[in-house]
């Protein structure tokens, strides 16, 4: 995916360089497109990370759209089928990024912000609902909280005990999931 490794040559510049020093000019050149293409797909030179986010929100909808009717969607967690390594590596490295940065924040924040739709419509599906009922919009926004606090919370761990899906699901389980 294009965007992916635009998204990791981004945060490794961010890293390095810092936010602010680092231009779309160089996170292009180092991607390997043009200044050009690099404005067609994003608005911002921030908004380069948000690949690595959203496909977590991906993941995500994916794993609950495995889960069967009655089924916990703390189960979809179950199964640790994501790559931890690469994968989780770039979303903990991009979280404390953000902490030190508060345009990357802005991107972690509106993706979050945007994911509770995405979930509405993955809980409406499993249960054959509308997503707009304040029952499945409800539990859509305590789901989003869930996967929100529980990356953030892995994130700040220096050593990690646990696995990404052992926090998150214990996080889904918690919310009620």
């Amino acid at each position: 995916m294009r965007n992916r490794r635009i998204a990791l040559v981004a945060l490794t510049l961010f890293e390095s360089q810092g936010v602010s020093a680092t231009t779309a000019a160089q996170i292009a050149d180092q991607a390997g497109i043009s200044t050009r293409s690099f404005w067609r797909y994003f608005v911002a030179k921030e908004e380069a990370v948000a690949p690595l986010l959203e496909e977590g929100l991906a993941d995500a909808v994916e794993r609950l759209g495995r889960v069967a009717r009655g089924q916990s969607f703390a189960d979809a967690w179950a199964d640790p089928s994501v790559s931890e390594a690469a994968e989780v590596d770039a979303v903990v490295r991009l979280l404390q990024l953000a902490n030190r940065e508060p345009t990357v924040n802005a991107v972690w924040q509106r993706v979050h912000y945007e994911a509770a739709r995405t979930l509405a419509s993955a809980i409406a599906r499993h249960e054959g609902a509308d997503e707009e009922s304040l029952e499945v919009r409800v539990r859509a926004a305590v789901l989003n909280a869930a996967l929100f606090v529980a990356i953030e919370h892995y994130a700040a761990q220096t050593t990690p005990s646990r696995s990404i899906s052992e926090v998150v699901a214990d996080a889904v389980r918690i919310a009620g999931g």
